[in-house]
């Protein structure tokens, strides 16, 4: 029966979530150095205030500080909010791409060396239904705004855990490539077809059988892998389905472009935090 196993190194993915876009917002507007130095200043001021001389001048110093600083921070959680949120995206998204491509073109490589025909065409399918999504949210949203720059960088997500599995399909591939389990099937029927078993023909029957088991294990692993992709991919397609009927008039439609976006993320996590053993 198969049960599930936490990974002991999960990737680390560039999150697009709202609770993530507005934590970097709250982050980068909290270190800006117009928040941060004036509010140094006025600190040492007030500290130079109480402690030392209760004078205009450092008084003064400690206000103009904390009076700069907390404008500052004004402003940036609230009037440059929508630039600084835009900036994490899109460096996120730089990152994911040139990731992504470096990482595609190896997998290809790997896949296609292999003769893996069913993982290369599953990656290719994977690129297109990418495609597709893409395409759907250009025309649900302008391709400009933070929200599409946001779903797209999920969709990533989901495109670079699917790759994940192709390559831990691809290292188990790697991994059995030296073992001819024709020769051992061969080896096997003539060691149990003879009519007297030394003590060396059982020990060599014992080491072929346990390869056998290996290269059968490492099979049927490589089968489940293949078959959680395909789920993922029906997920990915349920997805743009969804977003293709969402109509933009409507006051849910962000709503519900969010539900549907959230699947894909959960996907990615599940994709990320599980693998399945026997």
């Amino acid at each position: 029966m198969q049960t599930y196993q936490k990974r002991n190194t999960k990737a680390v993915r560039p999150d697009f979530s709202k609770q993530a876009v507005a934590k970097a917002v709250r982050k980068e507007g909290i270190q800006h150095p117009l928040v941060l130095y004036p509010a140094a200043v006025g600190i040492l001021g007030g500290l130079a205030a109480l402690l030392i001389s209760p004078g205009y001048a450092t008084i003064g110093t400690a206000c103009v500080g904390i009076g700069v600083s907390a404008i500052a921070l004004v402003a940036n959680l609230f009037l440059r909010k929508k630039s600084i949120a835009d900036r994490y995206i899109q460096e996120l998204r730089e990152l994911n791409s040139l990731n992504l491509e470096r990482s595609k073109s190896e997998l290809k490589q790997k896949l296609y060396d292999l003769g893996n025909k069913r993982a290369f065409h599953q990656l290719e399918k994977l690129e297109d239904k990418y495609d597709l999504l893409e395409r759907i949210l250009s025309e649900k949203l302008n391709p400009g705004e933070i929200t599409f720059k946001r779903y797209l960088g999920m969709a990533e997500q989901v495109f670079f855990s699917v790759m994940d599995s192709l390559q831990e399909a691809v290292s188990r591939s790697q991994a059995i490539s030296a073992i001819d389990i024709k020769y051992i099937e061969s080896r096997l029927n003539d060691i149990e077809n003879s009519d007297n078993l030394s003590p060396e023909a059982e020990s060599e029957r014992a080491s072929l059988i346990k390869r056998r088991e290996i290269f059968h294990k490492q099979k049927e692993e490589i089968t489940t892998i293949m078959s959680q992709n395909e789920e993922a991919m029906t997920v990915i397609d349920e997805t743009t389905a969804a977003i293709s009927g969402i109509t933009t008039k409507r006051g849910r439609s962000t709503l519900d472009m969010e539900s549907a976006m959230k699947e894909l993320t959960a996907l990615a996590e599940r994709a990320d935090d599980y693998s399945i053993r026997d």
